[in-house]
């Protein structure tokens, strides 16, 4: 089918009042509550359990009414086709769930049409139990809710969240600052005041470090723009400068209690000469996919944090290659090394992001290979590097790996 350009942009309307409540949602614990469980499927799915009228009332309704419009059908298969692109990328071509994965998916783009994402909804009516009663659909508007939801926050992170009902307002009031009242410019505009105190890192210009809450916020504009603008502020040719944060993305950069570093949002790449020394990197993509990589004498572990995370059963999933190494005659050599698939609850993914600490242990972790008494070279006769290679086997983004390695590769 000829794909139609989706254009979400008009139901930014229907969801705001979603938008505005999504981070006291997923953040309990700024009003001091636990985590909601009927929540722990998406936003939608739990407005759902919940009979919440903003979605029972409100939007699948709405969503019914434009079930006859052929142009609105096209846009939802053209988002639906998206979706599955997505889980094509991130699905491993090495394993066999992977293959199988991508097969499917391949094949119900190329006939991808209304009356196939129709039949999948249906399809899915049953688990809904009495939510949606017989309506046949009701069941398809969810379905509708659910990608158009998520088309919103992928494609448009954080600009159109209201400031004041934001994480990052609700975070920096926790730790004692009020940006409305302390930044004319943010409460005029939404944008963040530039001070003297708020620290560019030269390798990520968009995660400010701001030393009133002692941690890292990110902004909206490219990395270029802000160091350009910055350093002519510096030089005094700009006397006010302020930045729109990312509103939805929340603060970042706790330390682990036991690393002896200081605000490691960014850690030292990989060389040979540094293996050994405690370290914390960790590393963003531009869709704040996340490598972190904990470095500590004969020790290296790796753990790769999707925004699009693998989800099995009620459990978030992600990857670890843990590996020990020992020098011989002047050379390390990897004398251990494993893969394993880790296990958390939502609420323990949502602490592992910022805390490297944080173990999932939702349920066993299941091990895919395990290799002791070796002695691998860390770098081959022919000058390849043995762990970028396996790890690009394994992990989803091969960019943080380039760039991880990027002075051994």
């Amino acid at each position: 089918m000829q794909a139609v350009g989706p254009n979400p942009g008009t139901w930014r309307e229907h969801f705001a009042t979603l938008l505005a409540i999504a981070p006291q949602l997923y953040t309990p614990e700024l009003a001091g509550a636990p985590f909601d469980e009927d929540f722990r499927h998406g936003l939608i799915q739990g407005l759902l359990v919940k009979r919440d009228p903003r979605l029972m009332e409100g939007i699948l309704p709405q969503i019914v009414e434009r079930l006859v419009s052929q142009d609105f059908k096209d846009q939802v298969v053209a988002l639906h086709c998206i979706r599955m692109q997505e889980a094509i990328k991130l699905a491993d071509p090495a394993d066999a769930i992977g293959v199988e994965t991508i097969r499917v998916n391949t094949a119900k783009i190329t006939n991808a049409c209304w009356e196939q994402f129709e039949a999948e909804c249906r399809s899915l009516q049953p688990t809904y139990g009495t939510a949606v009663g017989a309506d046949d659909r009701l069941g398809v508007a969810l379905c509708v809710a659910q990608l158009l939801w998520h088309h919103l926050n992928r494609q448009d992170p954080g600009r159109f969240v209201e400031p004041r009902h934001s994480l990052l307002a609700a975070e920096y009031a926790c730790a004692g600052v009020d940006l409305f009242d302390s930044d004319e410019q943010f409460n005029a505009y939404g944008l963040l005041t530039v001070t003297d105190q708020l620290q560019f890192p030269d390798a990520k210009p968009r995660e400010p470090f701001d030393p009133r809450v002692g941690k890292h916020l990110t902004l909206d504009a490219d990395g270029w723009t802000i160091q350009q603008l910055a350093a002519l502020r510096r030089a005094g040719l700009i006397g006010s400068l302020a930045f729109r944060p990312r509103f939805n993305v929340g603060l970042r950069g706790r330390t682990s209690p036991n690393i002896s570093l200081e605000a490691v949002e960014r850690g030292p790449l990989f060389e040979l000469s540094g293996l050994g020394e405690p370290r914390l990197s960790k590393l963003y993509s531009d869709d704040y996919d996340t490598l972190w990589v904990k470095s500590k004498p004969g020790d290296l572990t790796f753990e790769e944090l999707m925004q699009e995370f693998v989800i099995e059963g009620d459990y978030i999933v992600t990857q670890v290659v843990h590996l020990q190494h020992v020098a011989v005659e002047g050379v390390e050599l990897i004398h251990h090394i494993d893969h394993e698939f880790i296990y958390y609850t939502e609420a323990e993914y949502e602490a592992r992001q910022l805390d490297p600490d944080q173990k999932g242990e939702a349920r066993s972790r299941i091990k895919t290979f395990k290799a002791d008494q070796s002695r691998i070279p860390f770098i081959r006769a022919d000058g390849s590097c043995f762990l970028f290679e396996l790890l690009a086997r394994h992990f989803t983004s091969t960019d943080l790996l380039r760039e991880y390695f990027g002075k051994v590769i």
